[in-house]
Order: structure tokens, then sequence, then C-alpha cells
């Protein structure tokens, strides 16, 4: 979450102690759904944050309609909002005032983490809202989240020409994908805690059949089980889906955005246009029981992480943020 590093997807997160710089980008919009970037702490590169915008906005051309507005309170401090689960601030993050959000806004920037090849990245949503005006309280959709890289590594990322499929990936994870699978209700993965969890929602199943997997999800798609916190009952699984984008390790470029993790969002309450997903075919079309592979092998510690919130915060009809269900 580079030659094949680990990525680690579980929503921990450490304080910053950055200073606020605000610097908005929205891509031109391609459809009704927005994905909005704001640049905070240390200043990031013209060409950085360029790869960030290209990221929202190619998924803002997968996601095509809108979801329904988010208005924060009058004073919604993010630092609190967003804090870990021993509420620890973010330093950096602001205070919004009674803004209207239509439809995500992630908060995007570079911070001192742990040092080269360690932690790269860590990422998710951390504010959500109800999918529906009035309906039950048990599915929600993001409205706010974080993107951040490790000063000491993102150099690296940019020369290897992984760095917009990282960061792909890490917005693919601020939209729900992997966060809200056993949070919303009913759950869309089963198994979680044994070695053979399982994806049942029916947009990720179809998309699997889709690129080869018919008897790989003949009834639901193989998921990540290596007890790797942050990694396990949130990707897809690696030794089935190997160089599939939302898997938990990322291979040398490219690696592909398949119709299956495409079609997954659609799971999460979104409206997709499935004919833009990349190229993929499952390799050999059917599960494959081997190990991780000698390159997968060489870098087992872990290079993403999220934001180890333990409740979630939703913000009401009246903007005002609560706790929400508690996280597993």
């Amino acid at each position: 979450m580079n030659s094949r590093n680990v990525i680690r997807a579980a929503v921990t997160y450490a304080a910053i102690g950055l200073g606020l710089s605000c610097n908005d980008t929205t891509a031109p919009p391609p459809s009704d759904f927005s994905i909005v970037v704001r640049f905070f702490g240390t200043p990031m590169s013209a060409q950085q944050q360029a790869v960030f915008t290209a990221a929202a906005a190619r998924l803002s051309k997968i996601i095509t309609a809108d979801v329904i507005d988010a208005r924060t309170g009058a004073d919604e401090d993010l630092s609190v909002d967003c804090a870990d689960s021993n509420s620890t601030p973010i330093a950096g993050l602001p205070t919004l005032h009674s803004e209207l959000i239509d439809d995500v806004v992630i908060y995007a920037s570079i911070q001192d983490i742990d040092g080269p090849n360690k932690i790269l990245a860590q990422a998710g949503p951390c504010l959500y809202r109800p999918v529906s005006a009035g309906g039950p309280d048990t599915l929600w959709m993001p409205a706010v989240g974080i993107v951040q890289f490790d000063q000491a590594d993102i150099n690296t990322l940019v020369g290897s020409g992984s760095f917009e499929e990282v960061v792909t990936h890490e917005i693919m994870h601020v939209l729900g994908f992997g966060v809200l699978w056993d949070v919303d209700t009913p759950n869309i993965v089963t198994d979680t805690g044994t070695a053979d969890p399982r994806y049942i929602g029916s947009g990720g199943v179809t998309g699997c059949r889709a690129v080869g997997g018919t008897t790989t999800c003949a009834t639901t798609v193989p998921v990540e089980g290596n007890g790797i916190e942050g990694t396990t009952n949130s990707h897809w699984r690696e030794t089935t889906f190997d160089r599939e984008l939302m898997t938990g390790y990322i291979d040398p470029s490219p690696n592909p955005l398949s119709v299956m993790s495409v079609l997954s969002l659609r799971d999460l309450g979104y409206t997709v246009d499935s004919t833009k997903a990349d190229p993929y075919t499952i390799p050999g079309g059917s599960l494959r029981a081997t190990s991780r592979t000698a390159s997968a092998q060489a870098q087992t510690g872990p290079w993403e992480r999220g934001l180890g919130m333990k409740y979630m915060m939703v913000l009401d009809a009246k903007g005002q943020a609560h706790r929400g269900r508690k996280f597993k």
C-alpha cells in the first residue's frame, strides 16, 4: 500500500506535524461525480500534484453519477474527526465551515513517516455520509479522506513509473474499497479471520467472471487472507489475481484496474462505467494455490497503512459529525 512491495491498507494513522498549505485541484467534470484533491503539509512538486489530479480525474470518469451531498457543521475540525484510535489530533488538517461536499474531498500530502523503504503511504476515508437521505443507518459513503506519502520514498516511486498506479490504489481505498466491506450492513466479505475470506458483492463477482474467473468466481471472489494487518480481508487475493491493481501487492507497472475492481464500486453504491476499466485477464483463469512469487517474497514488510480510526465519523442531516459504527 517498488518492485512488488507489500500494500498495507488497513484503515493505523500516526499524528503528523505539518503546516497547512492548501492547494485545490479539481479535475474537469467528465461526469456528475467529482473528486477534489487538496494539498497540504510539505509542498508537492507540480509533477507530483499532476499525478494526483490525473488519478482523481480518471476515477471521476469511472464513477458517473452524483452521490448524496454532505454538509459539514459550522466548525468541523478535521484534525479531530480524522484522529487515530488513540485520539491523537492530526496537525495540519483544516477546520471546515459549513462546507457542501460534492462528492469526495481528499487531503493529500507528503510527510515524514518512517524513513526509506518501509511505510510508503497511508490512506483512507475519515468522514462519511449516509448512502441515502433518511435511509437506514447501516450504509455509508466516504465524504472526506486522506492520502499521504513518505517523503523518504516518494521520489523513488515517481522514478519507478508506478506512482500514478499507487495513487489510484490509495484513492480507491478512500472511496471505500476494502474499507467498507465489513462495515456496511450487510457485509460483502465473509469468512474474515480465516485463510480463505471471500467477497460476495454481485458487482465484484460479475467482474471477476468477465475477466476469466468463471471457475475462480463461480459464487464469490477470493480475498487476501494472509493474516497481515492491513492487507488481509481488504484486497483481492495476490496468488489468484497477481498484477491486478487492488491486490495486496504491487508489481512493476502495469498494474491494471480491472472491471472486477470497477464493478466492486457498484456494490458500495456508486454508479460506474465499466468500459473504462483496464484490459485484464486472470492468470490461468482459475484459482492458483501457489505461494507468493520470489519477487513478492523479497519485500514482505508493510508499505501502506490507513487511518486507524476506532469509529466511523458520520455527518448527520444537520452537518454534525457523530460516531457511527465501530471498526472491527
